[in-house]
């Protein structure tokens, strides 16, 4: 699926991804291709960015380190709108 995590700043990432997880303010969601259409918050926490099956399912791929925002989910696309990340993780 088409992955976009955007702060007001910059993009943190632009590209495909297999799976991603988000810290949603319901618990941890994990977005994979066809997922149905949501919209949801999240909250401080890291989002995950699974680009290939051959990354660990605990400890592989990209992380992100957010304080709070939005995510859409569509059948083939998922765009992550966050807050600045905190400086450490920059």
């Amino acid at each position: 699926m088409k992955v976009e995590i955007l702060t007001p700043r910059k993009i943190l990432f632009s590209g495909e991804a297999m799976e991603v997880v988000l810290p949603a303010e319901d618990g941890e969601m994990s977005v994979w291709d066809f997922h149905q259409p949501c919209i949801c918050r999240l909250k401080s926490g890291r989002v995950r960015v699974r680009q290939t099956m051959q990354e660990d399912k605990v400890k592989g791929g990209l992380f992100f380190s957010i304080r709070r925002g939005m995510a859409r989910a569509g059948l083939q696309t998922l765009t992550v709108l966050v807050d600045d990340v905190p400086r450490e993780a920059s």
